[in-house]
């Protein structure tokens, strides 16, 4: 997970279990924008021991074909390929705060395994729209040396901190899953993304932690929107909103769609009152048929 700029080191916080807390609570300790220093050390790469390259990726496939199994991704395919099916601009794709994929890292990597499928996934659904191939860029301070060619042999591009922001543009897709605020308003600075994937405005205000979003509330307000689908008990996406911004030319298409429907139940309805009047003529005459032979 990233940290704000003026962060000067990485901690990790010696944690109860969760069992009975909710998501919210779960969100407001993995994001909060402040490092608790409470039983806490320095967090910083594994260096010793690392799995290899080629083990993490064993391990990602795995990973990524379970998730692919789960209706949740399915789900997801569908709200890209359908409702932000007007994303034809996006050239770029940049994934920040996965974190690192070392079994003996700061946490659990599963999570970081399932966030990097979805977004690799996503990524391969936004080339379907495009047609193109869409560059990916990767940042996080916590990668190992065996994290970053791992994830340079699936064809990313690992950048260092903080020189993604400015890869961010106005057609960039950013995914960002559960990140400090300062990353966001940082990441936002310049331009706000085509395809936002990360912590929504309603979680950020349900904590009342929202001050100094004003990049992410704006999103909120001019962007359409989907809760990102997850399984029932898994919390590597919870309060995650799906953010794409509608193009010009996506609304267009949409309102010829709605159009061409209207216009086709226009004619429906002319079609069908003219055959009214051709059943009324032909049952008037067969009336004053009748009549007159009596």
């Amino acid at each position: 997970m990233s940290s704000p700029k003026d962060s000067q080191e990485w901690t990790q916080v010696s944690r109860k279990s969760r069992k009975n807390k909710s998501k919210s609570t779960k969100f407001n300790q993995d994001s909060s924008s402040s490092h608790s220093h409470i039983n806490a050390n320095p967090v910083v790469p594994n260096t010793e021991n690392l799995y290899s390259p080629a083990e993490l990726e064993a391990s990602y496939r795995r990973h990524r074909e379970r998730w692919e199994s789960e209706p949740s991704c399915t789900k997801v395919r569908d709200i890209i390929s359908n409702k932000a099916s007007g994303l034809k601009r996006i050239n770029r794709a940049v994934n920040f705060g996965v974190g690192t994929f070392d079994p003996k890292g700061a946490s659990d990597p599963r999570a970081s395994f399932v966030q990097l499928a979805a977004f690799d996934i996503i990524v391969e659904e936004l080339e379907k729209i495009t047609g193109k191939k869409i560059e990916t860029y990767i940042q996080d301070p916590m990668f190992s040396a065996s994290d970053k060619t791992f994830l340079g042999n699936l064809g990313h591009a690992v950048v260092e901190e903080p020189a993604g922001n400015d890869l961010v543009t106005p057609t960039t897709f950013f995914f960002g899953v559960h990140l400090y605020k300062g990353v966001y308003k940082e990441a936002f600075a310049k331009h706000l993304p085509a395809l936002f994937i990360g912590t929504g405005w309603d979680a950020w205000e349900s904590m009342m932690t929202s001050d100094g979003l004003d990049e992410i509330q704006e999103i909120q307000k001019t962007y359409e929107r989907s809760e990102f689908p997850e399984e029932k008990h898994d919390t590597v996406f919870s309060t995650t909103t799906i953010y794409w911004k509608a193009t010009d030319e996506a609304k267009e298409e949409e309102e010829i769609k709605e159009g061409g429907k209207s216009k086709g139940k226009v004619k429906e309805e002319s079609d069908s009152a003219e055959n009214k009047e051709k059943d009324e003529d032909e049952l008037s005459k067969k009336l004053e048929s009748t009549t007159i032979s009596e």
